[in-house]
């Protein structure tokens, strides 16, 4: 019998894939991510597609100057009876740099830390540095590890971008840190190719480095055909073949669409031997008026029958504003479909999420298990933000004991209100500042606790948040 490959696996597979450092999957797990790309119609793709389609001024969530940039978000999970806090990820911009989850993130810094249930705080544990361009797009990021022993970040990776003059990304590398070389490695490349005549995306090619020829071995690309209206009508994986110099079909997914909403994805193997495409297996998504999914439903195909069965579906409600606020997963059973987990979702006036929350059927409720999990989004308002900062933030050291400095380079005379939080959100110190040109203060934090904190700057016309750690 043919093995059957999901979706699910599908989203997740590549020929070539990022280093799996936490410091890159901190953010969320594979399930949640899954239905978020779901109920924002992105449908299923391969893995690398998604990179392209997150990354600087592809992405796919964009963040306009009316809505509120993301600031954190805190990640917990379902034990003894509660939801208890695991880790969170905490971000801080230049300026009006903007950023939303799953989308277009022109962070600086994204502080990752674990929950520490001993202690009651959070402890680090990762962070991601991002450098840009002065058209926004992210040039290069670099992972780093916490070094509990010397109190101090370890570089573990980074990615580099590359873009076009019409900021198409048009290469994205990841090389390892050897701390024994003391120097950067290199591990994977893909490099994106768009036609000369639409600027769509043509090609995806993906490469490994060979340490010992020093050269980038070919190892795969995806092609992209269009139809007449410019959507993705199939997306065809292939490999390299060293022997003779060309690439072999793999597998593809093939795409249908009405109104632009897609209506099928349907994932195929090449079938070597009689040189045409299987079905594998398809999605089947329906919309109401509004042009809402309402439904999606997966589908294996069944060789020997020569028809397509039902395997998995997914029933969402919604909203006014068209925000999906639940994602009900059902099995088939033969003659009728069985609930199993359920996603449920909140959100600000911005229509971004506020709360993501699973839960399972006990076979007559929804009840939270070991297996729920929870996320809680935190985000800071940018209506009054120009697009240069009106003053830029420096705070030393990191992380302080008794004190630290906080400096600001402010182009205007103005007053400045400080407030340091805790990771609770509760404001714990405040103060007022005149600020002009450059200006310093020592701040004292010696009858503050252990633990990590957040210095809000708020001036008229700018907002900048810095993380701040003490230490005993």
């Amino acid at each position: 019998m043919k093995t059957k490959i999901t979706l699910t696996g599908l989203l997740l597979a590549s020929t070539l894939s990022f280093q799996d450092t936490r410091a890159q999957q901190v953010d969320m797990n594979q399930s949640v991510q899954q239905t978020i790309r779901r109920i924002t119609k992105m449908g299923p793709h391969h893995a690398i597609y998604y990179k392209l389609m997150e990354t600087g001024n592809t992405a796919f969530f964009k963040t306009t100057q009316n809505q509120s940039r993301l600031i954190a978000h805190k990640y917990r999970e379902f034990a003894n009876g509660g939801f208890v806090n695991r880790d969170t990820v905490r971000y801080t911009y230049t300026g009006s740099n903007l950023g939303t989850w799953l989308g277009e993130m022109n962070y600086d810094v994204a502080l990752g830390m674990v929950f520490d249930p001993g202690g009651s705080s959070y402890d680090f544990e990762t962070q991601r540095v991002q450098t840009m361009d002065g058209a926004g797009n992210i040039t290069e990021r670099t992972y780093n590890m916490w070094d509990n022993a010397n109190a101090n970040w370890k570089a573990q990776g980074r990615d580099l971008y590359i873009y076009n003059a019409q900021n198409k990304l048009v290469s994205m590398q990841y090389q390892p840190w050897s701390t024994a070389m003391n120097n950067w490695g290199n591990d994977t490349l893909y490099e994106f190719t768009y036609d000369t005549a639409t600027s769509k995306l043509a090609f995806i090619e993906g490469k490994t480095w060979n340490d010992t020829g020093n050269y980038w071995n070919v190892s795969f690309r995806y092609a992209y055909n269009y139809d007449v209206n410019g959507d993705i009508f199939s997306e065809t994986l292939q490999s390299w073949s060293p022997s003779d110099l060309s690439y072999k079909n793999v597998s593809r997914y093939k795409y249908t669409y009405n109104n632009g909403n897609m209506i099928n994805a349907t994932y195929q193997d090449w079938n070597t031997g009689l040189s045409n495409w299987a079905n594998n297996q398809q999605m089947v998504y329906t919309y109401n008026g509004s042009g809402d999914l309402t439904e999606s439903t997966v589908q294996n195909w069944n060789n020997a029958l020569n028809m397509w069965q039902n395997d998995v579906k997914y029933a969402y409600t919604h909203d006014g504003n068209g925000n999906t606020l639940t994602e009900t997963k059902m099995t088939w059973g033969g003659s009728a479909y069985t609930n199993t987990d359920r996603v449920s979702l909140t959100y600000n006036n911005n229509n971004q999420p506020l709360t993501i929350m699973t839960d399972s059927w006990d076979g007559l409720n929804w009840a939270n298990n070991a297996n729920s999990v929870a996320y809680d989004l935190y985000y800071e308002e940018l209506l009054s933000v120009p697009e240069v900062t009106a003053f830029e933030t420096k705070i030393y050291p990191v992380p302080a004991s008794n004190q630290f400095t906080v400096e600001l380079n402010s182009k205007n005379a103005e007053t400045v209100t400080m407030t340091l939080f805790d990771v609770q959100g509760r404001a714990v110190k405040q103060w007022k500042n005149q600020v002009s040109g450059q200006f310093a203060a020592q701040i004292s934090v010696s009858e503050l606790p252990a633990g990590s904190y957040w210095l809000k700057i708020q001036g008229q016309n700018a907002v900048s948040t810095k993380p701040v750690v003490v230490i005993r």
